[in-house]
């Protein structure tokens, strides 16, 4: 089992919830992300470090966040 979120998870988690509701990106958009991250960095970020950096793709792929505000 997954402890309780700490509280980058809890912010992480947060950022993902108010962009779902502006209508920025789905449940199923973050798991793509999430399953495009290659292997070698997905097992070095953590539970919500991979959510962000899915959250940070997804946003730049729509043209949301400049890629260089993230580089």
């Amino acid at each position: 089992d997954e402890a309780p979120p700490d509280g980058f998870g809890r912010t992480v988690d947060a950022l993902r919830q108010i962009l779902a509701q502006k209508g920025l990106m789905t449940v199923d958009e973050l798991r793509r992300g999430i399953e495009s991250i290659p292997a070698g960095e997905y097992f070095a970020l953590g539970y919500y470090e991979r959510w962000l950096r899915s959250i940070t793709l997804l946003m730049v792929e729509k043209g949301v966040v400049a890629k260089d505000a993230v580089e």
